[in-house]
């Protein structure tokens, strides 16, 4: 849902590619300017010319990999995010499941109660439901995976 940090970190990786492929061209450019031979005025400004191209492919090149450093930075804040919304899921579900189940036994015993003739439905007693667990069983958990889970402990009171 919140993107698939494979194709984060792929990208990534091609932009370290191109910042490798930008300080390639910036040396062979200096090393053809080099080659020439060429021995002047106008050879020294062709040459100041190619070292401050280089120095902007260098530039470029330190740019793509910064860039490259944060999509990874992002790719690992994506899994991390993940990583807890699955355990936030996890626990309420599991704290949901578990309050159906007592609701579900509280029935049982009630109906047990009823068909044995021991004692009235209307009689209350030890058979009635917690509020805590009617709120939890009664829950609208949110699509799984979505990050509305982060928000789930502080909107039912629980710990994770």
């Amino acid at each position: 849902m919140y993107g698939d940090t494979r194709v984060i970190r792929r990208q990534a990786d091609r932009m370290d590619q191109r910042a490798n492929d930008l300080r390639a061209q910036g040396r062979a450019l200096v090393a053809a300017a080099d080659a020439t031979g060429w021995v002047s005025l106008s050879g020294d400004r062709m040459k100041a010319r190619v070292a401050e191209r280089r120095a902007g492919l260098d530039a470029t090149a330190a740019a793509y990999e910064e860039a490259a450093a944060e999509l990874r930075q992002h790719a690992k804040e994506v899994e991390e995010l993940k990583h807890l919304i699955s355990l936030i899921e996890d626990k309420v579900r599991g704290l949901i499941s578990g309050a159906v189940d007592r609701l579900k036994d509280v029935a049982g015993d009630v109906v047990d109660t009823v068909v044995g003739g021991v004692r009235s439905v209307f009689g209350g007693g030890d058979h009635e439901p917690s509020a805590e667990d009617q709120r939890l069983a009664s829950y609208a958990p949110p699509p799984p995976g979505d990050k509305a889970w982060l928000d789930v402990p502080d909107d039912l009171g629980v710990r994770v």
